[in-house]
């Protein structure tokens, strides 16, 4: 629970520096200086994550089998958990609705500060960031280290993506924009930190690695894929980005009532059992 916590924290962070930064270069110098800058990042990215220290080749035996072979055992495995199946949609299914594009729509068009709303599009991400940065606190306050209170949590989490979705799309005002926007960030942050520690404590060691990429393929696949449709659905005509905002929401209510059902009934232990 503490690496997730600090996962979270750290991304959270770079979230809201990075798009603070991010942003003003934008405001001030153009996207195309942006984009040189965000080049050199990952360049300095890579030369710090070369200087960490490899763990070493594993100490205990491997069994023998390829990758596809592998990925197939860990994807029944998954299907046939009553608890973890679910716990591995839990981040997709927080993205029913593109966050990227609509920010870069509200920027470009609602709320445009600075060249390109460059400035607007930092501030919204700034505070998207804080609202990840506060998940992880909040969900601590409400669960006990049980399946039955992280279900309650990721509850939560629905609950306030889709008031965020909800928020963004009536909001006449660039601050209660901002709050909407830590909102749905809160919300999703919660989702993400506490369906990886409910993977962990029903998912058995040799299954965990396995569990883990198809929960991330999944996640993938949904923001991939609600991007497309976001932007096409922009692209037709008397749809902006408010109304659009509000049909999420209203689609995120679908998974909230999927898993506040789930909490009322009680949890059935999978393999990992209580780890």
């Amino acid at each position: 629970m503490a690496a997730n916590t600090l996962a979270s924290v750290t991304y959270s962070t770079m979230q809201i520096a990075g798009a603070a930064i991010g942003g003003a270069v934008a405001a001030i110098f153009g996207a195309q200086i942006a984009l040189v800058v965000d080049s050199v990042s990952y360049g300095l990215s890579a030369m710090l994550l070369w200087r960490i220290a490899s763990p070493g080749p594993p100490t205990h035996e491997i069994a023998a089998g390829g990758g596809w072979s592998d990925l197939v055992e860990g994807l029944r495995f998954t299907l046939r958990q009553p608890e973890v199946g679910p716990a591995v949609l839990v981040k997709g299914l927080g993205q029913l609705g593109s966050i990227d594009v609509i920010a870069a729509a509200l920027a470009a068009r609602v709320f445009s500060l600075g060249r390109d709303g460059g400035g607007s599009l930092g501030l919204l991400w700034a505070a998207f960031g804080v609202g990840t940065i506060l998940g992880p606190p909040v969900g601590n306050l409400f669960h006990r280290n049980t399946t039955e209170t992280i279900r309650r949590v990721i509850v939560g989490g629905y609950a306030a993506i889709a008031l965020g979705w909800l928020l963004i799309g009536v909001s006449p005002w660039f601050p209660l924009t901002l709050a909407a926007f830590a909102l749905r960030g809160l919300g999703g942050s919660l989702n993400w930190v506490y369906s990886d520690i409910l993977i962990q404590m029903r998912a058995p060691g040799r299954f965990l690695g396995r569990v883990f990429s198809i929960n991330l393929a999944f996640f993938t696949l949904v923001v991939s894929v609600s991007a497309v449709i976001s932007g096409a659905l922009l692209d037709r005509p008397g749809v902006d980005p408010g109304r659009l905002s509000l049909w999420f929401g209203l689609l995120s209510l679908l998974p909230l009532a999927v898993w506040w059902s789930a909490v009322r009934r009680p949890a059935k232990l999978g393999v990992g059992q209580e780890r």
